[in-house]
């Protein structure tokens, strides 16, 4: 059996052995993956705050790393839940070190009073799913899938012809609209819409039948959290949309990569209910990408993430040509 050891964030050489194993099994098998870099993990694990705790453990035969652990404990909303991450590159699965590690993990979770447990695994498109080791190992020991998003990619540049028809269609049922681009931290004049509007995202975006309590923005929380992701080496960029009485109707972001600028993530895209049916996110999206091209030149594909319950959001990722490459399915345990 494997030893299991927490691992010191601020280890450079554990962290390093911790990080590289938790890559290639995360990785594995897997059509243009989307994981963590190690500086973007490091920075964030060795400044924790107050709303997340996340701990980390190897399984170690040897004193080689066979396996990795994380778990995040939310700390503000969600007091019941364990979030989980655990993978095991390749070469050492089918040894029950997976197995070692969940047991010991569940033994960390109930010490903290966490009784609700999460995690995501990816699915290639298509496929049922049982069909990846991942879902397998958690359906066998009692996870259900409770919510699904596909994962998407668009191949950068898109062509600005392209993008012109999509902002010239969109224009014609926006006229009373005006847009706003920022990159960072938003500015201080937009800081209580922009609260507003996050909370509204909470609200808005789907989440299955996952155990879930929404995330409450503050003013403070928002400032935390950019500052975050800025140590972590993300760059925003933020498009919204304001309507001729002042009242800002919605805004898209995206999350540029320092340390692995090929790979953009597309975060947050709302349109506030009381603006929907005027192409804004259209709109927005267009926007987003014709910064991203100017200013990021390095960026090769744009990765996001779309329920199948959310119709509006799946027509506009495929009028902007992006390609579905596998299912994230978030799978939970409820115990107790």
């Amino acid at each position: 059996m494997p030893e299991i050891k927490a691992i010191d964030p601020h280890d450079e050489e554990s962290l390093r052995a911790w990080f590289d194993a938790m890559y290639a099994g995360a990785a594995a098998g897997r059509t243009r993956p989307l994981v963590w870099e190690y500086d973007e993990l490091a920075a964030s694990l060795r400044s924790p705050n107050e709303h997340n705790r996340r701990l980390v453990y190897a399984a170690l035969v040897d004193d080689a790393v066979v396996g990795t652990l994380m778990l995040e404990f939310p700390m503000t909303e969600n007091l019941q839940t364990c979030e989980w991450m655990l993978c095991v590159p390749p070469q050492h699965r089918r040894q029950g070190y997976a197995t070692r590690l969940y047991e010991y993990g569940m033994d960390v979770a109930a010490q903290h009073g966490r009784t609700t447990h999460q995690t995501e695994v990816e699915v290639y498109g298509g496929e049922p799913v049982t069909s990846s080791p991942g879902s397998a190992f958690a359906l066998k020991l009692g996870f259900r899938s409770e919510h699904q998003e596909d994962r998407l990619v668009l191949q950068l540049p898109v062509p600005d012809a392209k993008l012109s028809e999509l902002a010239a269609h969109a224009a014609q049922k926006h006229g009373d609209y005006e847009f706003i681009s920022w990159q960072g931290a938003c500015p201080k004049e937009h800081l209580d819409a922009y609260v507003a509007m996050r909370n509204a995202m909470e609200h808005d975006v789907p989440t299955g039948t996952l155990d879930h309590e929404p995330t409450n923005w503050t003013a403070e929380r928002i400032r935390t959290s950019e500052s975050r992701m800025a140590e972590q080496g993300y760059v925003t960029l933020t498009a919204a949309a304001r309507h001729r009485d002042g009242e800002f109707a919605g805004y898209s972001q995206l999350l540029v990569r320092e340390h692995k600028p090929s790979d953009v993530m597309q975060d947050d895209t709302l349109v506030m209910t009381s603006h929907r049916g005027h192409r804004l996110g259209t709109t927005l999206k267009v926007l987003n990408l014709r910064t991203l091209a100017e200013s990021f030149p390095k960026a090769e594909a744009v990765h996001t993430w779309t329920a199948g319950v959310n119709d509006a959001m799946k027509k506009i990722n495929q009028d902007f040509g992006f390609e579905s490459v596998e299912v994230m399915h978030e799978f939970q345990r409820v115990d107790g």
